[in-house]
């Protein structure tokens, strides 16, 4: 930033030179770090698309099939397109994604475990169960208890 440069030592100041070297520098290095080639690039709008159709209302089937549809794409080509974008699967990121939500109304309330595997789109609580220990290293009821041990494989 401009501050930075303004805290150079006082005779560095006093040369516009070393200034506009030093803006220079902290312009091109702020460009660098929102290079798309990088890897910050934004992301494709189909696939905040199907980042929306995950999010509410949960109880939509998690499908490859069914998201991919959504967009338009082949299965096969969103997989890849998913993948890339988002760095994981789209069926890991939606079981994911809806175990955190799990977690999040297992310390809100006071709704049964089988109300909130159903509220984020399991309909098998024992399923439910089986995924939440997987992704957080305990059951849902001890992490209700002690949400703090949890491991998440995030």
């Amino acid at each position: 930033t401009l501050n930075e440069a303004l805290q150079l030592p006082r005779s560095a100041r006093a040369n516009p030179d070393v200034l506009i070297e030093k803006a220079l520098e902290i312009v091109m290095l702020e460009l660098a770090e929102i290079n798309p080639a990088r890897g910050h690039a934004q992301r494709d709008a189909r696939i905040e698309q199907v980042l929306a159709y995950l999010a509410a209302p949960y109880f939509r089937t998690l499908a490859l099939a069914t998201l991919a549809r959504e967009v338009y794409l082949s299965p096969s080509r969103f997989a890849h397109l998913f993948k890339t974008q988002m760095k994981q699967a789209p069926m890991q990121y939606g079981e994911r994604y809806r175990l955190e939500r799990a977690a999040e109304k297992l310390l809100a309330g006071g709704d049964s475990i089988e109300q909130i595997a159903a509220a984020v789109g399991f309909s098998n609580a024992f399923h439910f169960s089986t995924r939440f220990r997987r992704h957080f290293g305990q059951s849902p009821s001890r992490y209700r208890l002690h949400p703090t041990l949890a491991l998440s494989s995030l």
